[in-house]
């Protein structure tokens, strides 16, 4: 079962399915139907369960088949749901939830990060609208252009400097290197050594050359931007160096913790580091240098 649940600003409701099948990905909340249960009191008990809400349950939009665990097929149907009481909450087999409009979901299918078949199937039953954007890659014409510049610092361990951000839906909690976007007038690198400064209190860093070019789509200040991203190389002498004193500037800017990092850690954490492939960016530097 699913449910089809929207707010009164017109956003729908999403989860983070914590568990496979599709574990990580975006969908509507709902589930499957224990031994005795109705469509509606599935309904209601799974979205309870995943987001701390009790909906009122309408009419069928629809039926989908998806694939399940060990070749089974799933048939699911889904139903309009109204909230009715509670308070949004991600939990049980949720890892996160949200209130996503017609943007950010464009946001979320470029970045693969919505079941398959979710926005057409929901476009198709007149839930979302059927336009150019929703269910394929942003124009990149059409979007606002940032450019910004960051640095990979490395120890002399080859150790490497990340971030850590808690942000809202779609990029939630993630890690990237040191760096932020251009003022006016100013140079990829410029900007990039003076957001290192910023972001650690470090004042003798020097750019070693730039490396990398990246590009990628986000969320900046309530819209959703192209960031064309320049990366530096940067050394240090000291073995994990303390950051300076940036506790406020850190605070200020959503940054949430910091640490140093091994090449071997980043080839196998679970978590979500900025740029992606950074392991093998920096030993493809390492080798060019030798």
């Amino acid at each position: 079962m699913g449910a089809v649940i929207k707010d009164e600003a017109g956003r729908l409701l999403l989860i983070k399915r914590g568990h496979e099948p599709a574990a990580g990905l975006w969908s509507i909340p709902g589930g499957r139907i224990e031994a005795g249960e109705s469509d509606v009191g599935a309904l209601v008990r799974e979205v309870r369960e995943e987001t701390g809400l009790v909906v009122a349950v309408g009419r069928l939009l629809g039926a989908v088949e998806r694939p399940g665990l060990a070749g089974a097929v799933l048939d699911i149907r889904d139903y309009v749901a109204v909230p009715a009481g509670g308070e949004l909450m991600a939990a049980d087999d949720a890892a996160d939830a949200c209130w996503a409009d017609p943007e950010l979901m464009a946001l979320m299918e470029s970045r693969g990060e919505l079941t398959s078949g979710l926005t057409e199937a929901l476009a198709g039953w007149g839930v979302l609208p059927q336009r150019p954007g929703l269910g394929a890659v942003p124009d990149a014409a059409g979007l606002p252009s940032r450019r910004a510049g960051r640095v990979i610092v490395l120890d002399p361990g080859d150790r490497v400097l990340l971030l850590r951000y808690d942000d809202d839906p779609p990029d939630g909690r993630y890690w990237a290197t040191p760096g932020g976007g251009l003022n006016p007038g100013e140079s990829s690198a410029a900007a990039a050594s003076r957001e290192l400064t910023e972001e650690t209190g470090w004042d003798d860093v020097v750019l070693l050359g730039e490396i990398h070019r990246n590009v990628r789509t986000l969320r900046h200040e309530g819209r959703i931007i192209r960031q064309q991203e320049c990366l530096f190389l940067a050394r240090i002498d000291v073995p994990c160096r303390e950051l300076g004193d940036v506790a406020a500037m850190h605070a200020a800017d959503g940054i949430a913790a910091w640490r140093w990092w091994t090449l071997a850690e980043l080839d196998t954490t679970t978590e979500v580091v900025w740029p992606a492939g950074l392991a093998g960016l920096i030993r493809g530097a390492l080798r060019r240098a030798d």
